[in-house]
């Protein structure tokens, strides 16, 4: 994959399940992945021919098989009939399905030894002369097949089997339409040759022109050929898209850049300026754009933020000198992506004379303790994570010293939702009463903080430790009373350096007020549950607009996933307060269960009562649903809002934006359940 992906917008035709690998690919080389939304996969008239083909397979000299989905679906009713005949050839065309074959134990000794496309196996000696023989393709996918053609033209034979089926298409098109019409979509990775035939079937006329003028780039020569016979102009093998063939394939590209290594190594000639010259600075406007950061997406679409350059540099300064204290001889470390604040956050930590340090893989592999040897590894002195994988290590037994030296590790930060107070005490159970545990909130807003660590005060269990230097922060109640010791708005009531200059693509302004300046005119509500104690630290509830209000007893959502979570049971949760006229609403619990876990009437009865003996006979669920994944942002933030909006009957690609999701899949569950609801 090329580096100079760039700004450049892909879409990714793979289906949803198998999409986050690619599109964190092209992210990692500079681009921003557009999902596609799911596609037609198209279903024969009728599987009667197929299966008289496998009644008579054994009068066959080859079968070729063209696609995972072509074993996947054949073989049962192959085996049904008996299984492969003995004496039947067997070939497969990519190396994604000679895997599979070989994981069902069918030899396909035909194919060459590394390549495995058509083009490949037509050059052995065996296909050169067929005439006579009979073969049968067996696809899992529609379309033509020039691999039928060549072994007609040799003599051959051939039948079809075709064993593709329907699935119902979901998503937006007209949105990606509109966007494609916008210019927005630069390019297009095409996986298989299913999702190309699928695409053009979904786009219709006009989505059909913008595909075809729009840079395709392929993973195998078979799809490429296809891409051509349906008109496509601009088609690139993947193992052939350099640089130089990507930008020649972009219509109206006035200049690529190639970007190098901190080694200095691998820079476009002339773009670091003569050798031995010094960095010349241009003076700009304090409030003169930097980036655009999107928000995480819990509370419905993301924001295109654009932040100054002057009001960053100068909360950033603040944040890393006086509040996390980095110094010279640290290595700071927060675990994130590039698609999360904290990215640029830790970049920020340059600014001061400490190192940082970046990590790009699972977290979770081999398993939770990655992280941890990582910190061994780098000798890091402080330690950014989020609330979420501090539980997932307390839930696994993950012991972070065992085995390991952590003597440098001072520093504990936490972020991305509230750390429940056993987080705390695991912290510090396990990494020693001398280590500064400093949780903190804010948001991509202003890619800082409100709240958070300070090096020189206490540190309180469940609470954090005081409000950021310049940042007037206080608990507001309705009518824009302040509240000490009571829960309320989180609000700004006077101007921050990082604050929003404005939103992409929001000429008038009108979101950005909306977004934070309709509840209390001239006074910023972030839309966090806050308050404030009377010793000056505060402790984060959750979202406001996500808040559980069962007759009048208001309650955040952490208090309520804290007691859930105690089960051993339960691994993840999410809990939303539906409004239905005429009652107090409906609040279903969704719960992800451990493994070899059944949520049986046992397990939900002691749900039920965790959640009344630690938070209030109110707040316990009216129901309790099973579900395999919470959805979360890429930032790993739950979807309270989305969720709640699209069990209210908002289509899910109005309620949340797909791209900015860890797991998109997940929220097909709550579609269909409110689609059952209605």
């Amino acid at each position: 994959m090329s580096s100079s992906l760039q700004g450049l917008r892909v879409l990714v035709t793979r289906p949803e399940h198998q999409a986050g690998p690619l599109c964190r690919l092209i992210e990692r080389h500079g681009g921003v992945a557009v999902r596609c939304p799911t596609l037609l996969i198209r279903e024969p008239q009728d599987w009667g021919p197929a299966l008289a083909l496998f009644d008579r397979l054994a009068t066959y000299d080859l079968a070729i098989f063209t696609s995972v989905n072509a074993v996947d679906r054949a073989l049962p009713p192959i085996r049904e009939r008996g299984g492969i005949p003995p004496g039947l050839e067997i070939a497969a065309i990519g190396k994604a399905t000679a895997r599979a074959l070989a994981r069902h134990g069918i030899d396909h000794g035909l194919q060459p030894e590394h390549d495995f496309s058509s083009e490949a196996l037509m050059a052995l000696p065996r296909f050169q002369n067929v005439t006579g023989q009979r073969i049968v393709i067996i696809r899992g996918e529609g379309g033509r097949t020039l691999l039928a053609e060549t072994l007609t033209a040799r003599g051959a034979c051939v039948d079809h089997a075709e064993v593709y089926r329907r699935e119902r298409p979901t998503g937006d098109f007209g949105a990606l339409l509109e966007r494609w019409a916008r210019g927005e979509i630069g390019a297009v990775v095409v996986t298989s040759t299913e999702s190309l035939l699928n695409l053009f079937d979904m786009l219709g006329a006009a989505g059909q022109d913008y595909l075809r003028d729009t840079p395709l780039i392929v993973v195998s020569a078979r799809t490429r050929q296809i891409a051509a016979e349906y008109g496509c102009r601009h088609l690139l093998l993947a193992r052939e898209a350099s640089d130089d063939a990507i930008a020649a394939a972009l219509p109206g590209l006035e200049r690529t850049v190639r970007l190098g290594h901190l080694d200095g190594s691998g820079w476009e000639q002339g773009f670091l300026g003569p050798p031995g010259s010094a960095l010349e600075f241009a003076p700009l406007p304090f409030d003169h754009p930097l980036w655009v950061l999107y928000s995480s997406g819990t509370t419905g679409l993301p924001k295109a933020i654009v932040h100054g350059h002057g009001g960053i540099l100068l909360e950033h300064l603040k944040k890393m000198h006086l509040h996390v204290d980095a110094q010279r001889g640290d290595r700071v470390f927060w675990f994130t992506t590039t698609g999360w604040m904290m990215w640029n956050f830790l970049v920020g930590v340059l600014l001061t004379d400490a190192e940082i340090v970046l990590y790009d893989g699972n977290p979770g592999y081999p398993d939770l303790g990655a992280l941890w040897q990582l910190a061994d590894d780098a000798r890091i002195t402080t330690f950014g994570t989020s609330a979420s994988f501090i539980a997932s290590c307390m839930k696994a037994g993950i012991e972070p010293a065992a085995g390991r030296d952590l003597s440098r590790l001072g520093a504990i930060g936490s972020t991305g939702s509230p750390l429940s107070p056993e987080g705390f005490d695991w912290v510090y159970e396990q990494l020693g009463s001398d280590t500064w545990l400093f949780s903190t909130s804010g948001g991509t807003d202003v890619c800082t903080a409100f709240v958070g660590g300070v090096p020189t005060l206490p540190v309180y269990e469940g609470e954090l430790q005081a409000r950021s230097l310049g940042a007037d922060i206080h608990a507001w109640g309705p009518d824009g009373e302040d509240l000490v010791g009571a829960v309320g708005e989180l609000v700004l009531t006077q101007p921050m350096p990082s604050m929003p200059i404005f939103f992409w693509g929001d000429a008038d302004g009108s979101r950005l007020r909306e977004s934070y300046f309709a509840t209390y005119p001239g006074v910023w509500r972030h839309g966090d549950w806050i308050e404030i104690t009377e010793r000056g630290t505060a402790i984060i509830y959750g979202r406001s607009d996500s808040t559980i209000n069962r007759g009048g007893v208001r309650m955040g959502t952490s208090e309520i996933y804290r007691a859930v979570l105690s089960l051993a049971e339960v691994v993840d949760a999410l809990v939303v307060d539906v409004p239905r006229e005429g009652t107090e609403g409906w609040m279903p619990l969704f719960v992800v269960l451990a493994e070899g876990a059944e949520l049986d009437e046992r397990l939900t009865k002691r749900i039920a009562a965790a959640v009344r003996e630690q938070c209030s006979p109110r707040h316990v669920p009216n129901e309790v649903i099973a579900i395999d994944a919470v959805p979360r942002t890429l930032s790993g933030k739950a979807l309270e809002v989305p969720v709640k909006r699209i069990l209210m009957g908002t289509a899910p690609e109005r309620a949340a934006s797909r791209e900015s999701l860890a797991n998109p899949a997940a929220l097909d569950f709550f579609a269909a359940l409110a689609a059952e609801r209605s």
